[in-house]
Parts: C-alpha cells; sequence; structure tokens
C-alpha cells in the first residue's frame, strides 16, 4: 500500500508539473484535475495507514509539494493534516 500512495503522489507532481508550464488552457484542466485526483486519493488512503517514519517523511515532502502546486492551480484544499498524523 505505501507503494501506491508513492506511485499516486509522485503521478499526482507530474501532472501538477504539466498544468504548471502549459499555455493550453484544455490541457491544463485535464491535467490539474488528473493531479487533484491523485491528491484526492492520498488523502483518503492515508487515513490511518501505518508507516515507518521514513516513509512518512517521503509522502509528506512529496504530498506538501503537491498540495503547494495545487493551489497555485487554483485548487481550494481543506486537509491540513501531515500524512503521518494519525486520526
Amino acid at each position: 500500500m505505501i507503494d501506491f500512495l508513492k506511485i499516486d503522489t509522485q503521478m499526482g507532481l507530474t501532472f501538477s508539473g504539466i498544468a504548471l508550464v502549459t499555455d493550453n488552457l484544455v490541457k491544463r484542466e485535464r491535467v490539474t484535475r488528473s493531479a487533484r485526483k491523485a491528491y484526492d486519493t492520498v488523502v483518503r488512503l492515508k487515513q490511518g495507514f501505518p508507516m515507518t517514519e521514513v516513509d512518512a517523511d517521503t509522502l509528506d515532502r512529496n504530498f506538501g509539494r503537491l498540495r503547494s502546486e495545487l493551489e497555485s492551480l487554483g485548487e481550494v484544499l481543506l486537509d491540513h493534516l501531515r500524512l503521518s498524523e494519525r486520526g
């Protein structure tokens, strides 16, 4: 499961990176939606998932970057929890 979270976060970063550099508005919207879907999936699946501190730190770093890029693209994100927090 941890590998899935890592891959989904990386895919989200790939999509958000494309959205940030493209001049094509249709493409920007499409890849932003894909990045947001990856973000939402990680938010949903990370809840209560046990992981090592190293894995949590890596995911937190990438997740934070994805969150920042999505916000730069105009997305409104409500999740403020670190991946390593349990709740």
